[in-house]
């Protein structure tokens, strides 16, 4: 899906260097979609910051609006684009702060806006949209995925594509997207699923003494290793798989808004989804049980005092603990 808010954007911007503009002006233009509803994006030509403004169905009160730092939200009236009685829920860029986290903000605004029927409604879904915002970002939180986390969560999906193949969609629910110990319970079993974009000999690495510690299964603890080659040139980006796994659960609107859930959870917005450029490319995939005699380190033999674990371990010294997909998935269903 097209990023229509960064297009419009760099277009102001593009205008804006073409042409002499005083330092105090204000460019803008509007966007009207489908649903008639016409959103009014400008830059400010001094610093080039940017502003969105949402044409307001009912009278508000500034009071309502939610606080982040980076952002200023405010009434005001469009008298060059409406009628100068309509009220308008303008957002706009504070000086110093990163354009693309406003963008994205603004993308996913323009996005929710657009699936009203009407104008009927948009100040309360804006209102949402904003407080939605406001707690993610009252955790310290951006709204883009660092590369390592999109790496480990492109990982993820593709083993979860994998089980929803094998076991049908509510596969779904057996993916922990949330702070657990590992990253998937099918039954009595888990799974942890790891990622590396290095060259052999290949490493997974471990976040915790909990992540290979089977003490928490009552059935069987596996890791999947995913070993993948990643660049801007080639390969399947995390989006695509994204959308790829939406249609396989495209007839099950209940689990597809389970999982859509589960990605915000981690911090992937769609309205971010231009920014992801990476690809990737499956070099090789491994398989393993953590039983006794795997190398890795578990909480019970970790001295007192020893704290915020990592550590690598080396997937050829696995070998001997590695097994069949289809001996895996006979467990999985035993």
């Amino acid at each position: 899906m097209m990023n229509k808010t960064r297009e419009i954007y760099d277009s102001l911007l593009q205008e804006l260097q073409e042409k002499t503009i005083g330092p105090d002006k204000i460019i803008s233009r509007k966007y009207t979609g489908i649903n008639g509803i016409g959103l009014i994006y400008s830059v400010f030509s001094g610093e080039r910051m940017r502003a969105l403004a949402i044409p307001s169905d009912k009278m508000l009160s500034e009071t309502q609006f939610p606080v982040w730092k980076g952002v200023k939200i405010y009434l005001a009236s469009m008298p060059e684009y409406d009628d100068p009685s309509r009220t308008y829920i303008v957002l706009q860029q504070i000086t110093g702060t990163e354009a693309y986290i406003f963008e994205i903000v603004v993308e996913n605004l323009r996005r929710v806006v657009e699936t009203l029927s009407s104008s009927k409604g948009t100040a309360d879904t804006v209102l949402n949209v904003l407080k939605k915002w406001e707690f993610f970002f009252s955790h310290g939180r951006v709204p883009l995925l660092t590369a390592s986390e999109a790496q480990g969560l492109y990982g993820e999906l593709l083993f979860l594509e994998g089980l929803i193949h094998r076991f049908g969609l509510n596969a779904v629910n057996t993916w922990y997207s949330e702070k657990n110990t590992h990253d998937f319970y099918i039954g009595q079993h888990g799974v942890e699923v790891k990622t590396s974009d290095k060259q052999a000999p290949y490493y997974a690495h471990i976040n915790s003494e909990y992540q290979l510690d089977d003490s928490d299964v009552n059935g069987h603890l596996y890791l999947k290793m995913y070993a993948l080659r990643s660049d801007r040139s080639g390969g399947q980006k995390l989006p695509e798989l994204i959308w790829n796994i939406r249609d396989l659960l495209k007839l099950d609107i209940a689990v597809l808004n389970i999982f859509d859930k589960k990605l915000e959870t981690l911090g992937y917005f769609d309205a971010a989804e231009d920014y992801y450029y990476t690809g990737y490319t499956l070099r090789d995939v491994y398989l393993f049980e953590v039983k006794p005699g795997f190398p890795r380190l578990v909480k019970k033999d970790i001295p007192n005092g020893i704290y915020h674990i990592e550590y690598d371990i080396s997937i050829s010294e696995g070998m001997n603990y590695a097994v069949e997909d289809d001996e895996f998935f006979r467990k999985l269903e035993e």
